[in-house]
């Protein structure tokens, strides 16, 4: 299926190249992340902004996918330049349809800024688009457009969302939390926050891994000790640690652990360690951790995959109940939970009878949805 809209541009006053993709717009808004990297590519957004489009629908949620990309270094001095030359150039977009979030290489700070560059408050987008279809869309008393796009906020939505889809999956395959040892492959932002919430779970953090080194105890990490790796950006300081078991990064996945949480780069799982997994439940934090080649093997081996366009799908479902009118703020995380819980359970229970993986349960489940949604959204225009 193409794209509802892609385009590039380039600023040459700034030296700034975009690519925005909207894969579909539905009640008249598409939302997603900016991406800023160096290598950033069209095909990379375009198959984001697919990304997106699923986690909605697997979620029920009728909101469009979308992603941008903006080449340059995140640290680089000229960060804001290319933040502002963006805002400009996507400006008509930005007022009628488009929303953005943070992602790779940029803060929420970042997005508030781009905001600010065009002088507009998205919410006055969502509000006024709702109200034409007759919701109304309101933040509470004392709560603004910096409460629904802080990084606590959004930070917090994905972690609790990851943990409310392992705790319903754990529970459907007989995984006792409290028990199970947990191996993390990336500490930045998802890493770090479902590693708080595993802990306050009663599971034991016996491995962790940044692009280099992986550290091992069978006894665990203390909040503490996983503080201290967070002020240093999840990069290991080995002699920060005592009595850890240090290893390259790729021997994460031979270590004794009852689960793996792929945390940071795609195709961490490929064909030649997938056979060393010994995780039985493989939660799939980052976009695209396990090649189609390594998944396969894992199903011959009986594992769990939890697909990543569910699992990490936390902020934008919490922020799709909220814009769609289906959440009010204070109801948002009970709500995200409910509907992150049913859909693990329809997809597992579907899957463990054999027939199909979860990413098949799953990418058809999203497939009726977005059909469901289409079809309603078709009736109402027509009345």
């Amino acid at each position: 299926m193409n794209p509802y809209y892609e385009v590039e541009w380039y600023d040459k006053e700034t030296n700034t190249r975009v690519f925005i993709v909207i894969d579909q717009l539905m009640g008249g808004l598409a939302a997603g992340g900016i991406r800023m990297s160096p290598t950033v590519t069209m095909e990379d957004i375009r198959t984001l902004a697919h990304l997106m489009t699923k986690k909605n629908s697997v979620m029920g949620i009728p909101l469009g996918g979308a992603k941008v990309g903006i080449v340059g270094d995140p640290g680089g001095a000229d960060k804001e330049e290319k933040l502002r030359a963006f805002g400009r150039m996507a400006e008509s977009l930005l007022k009628t349809k488009l929303l953005i979030g943070e992602d790779m290489g940029i803060s929420s700070q970042n997005v508030k800024s781009i905001y600010e560059s065009i002088s507009f408050n998205p919410i006055e987008l969502v509000v006024q688009i709702r109200q034409q279809q007759g919701f109304q869309i309101q933040m509470p008393e004392g709560k603004n457009i910096d409460d629904l796009l802080s990084e606590t906020f959004m930070d917090y939505l994905a972690g609790f969302g990851l943990m409310e889809a392992m705790e319903e999956a754990a529970h459907l395959i007989n995984l006792d939390l409290e028990q199970a040892q947990v191996g993390l492959q990336g500490f930045g932002t998802v890493g770090s926050g479902i590693a708080m919430l595993l802990l306050e779970k009663g599971s034991t953090i016996t491995t962790v891994s940044d692009a280099h080194r992986c550290m091992y105890r069978q006894t665990g990490f203390s909040l503490p000790e996983l503080q201290v790796l967070k002020e240093h950006g999840g990069i290991i300081q080995p002699e920060l640690f005592k009595n850890v078991k240090i290893v390259p990064s790729s021997e994460i996945v031979a270590l004794p652990i009852d689960i793996f949480i792929p945390a940071s780069i795609s195709h961490a799982i490929h064909k030649d360690n997938a056979d060393k997994i010994t995780a039985s439940l493989i939660v799939e934090a980052a976009n695209f951790p396990t090649t189609n080649e390594a998944e396969q093997i894992l199903l011959e081996k009986r594992k769990v995959i939890l697909p990543d366009f569910v699992v990490n799908a936390g902020s934008a479902t919490g922020f799709g109940l909220l814009i769609t009118g289906q959440a009010d703020y204070q109801g948002v995380f009970q709500a995200t939970a409910q509907r992150i819980r049913g859909t693990v359970k329809t997809i597992l229970t579907e899957s463990l009878k054999g027939e199909k993986t979860p990413r098949e349960v799953a990418n058809e489940l999203a497939s009726y949805n977005l059909k469901e949604m289409e079809t309603s959204e078709r009736q109402v225009e027509t009345k």
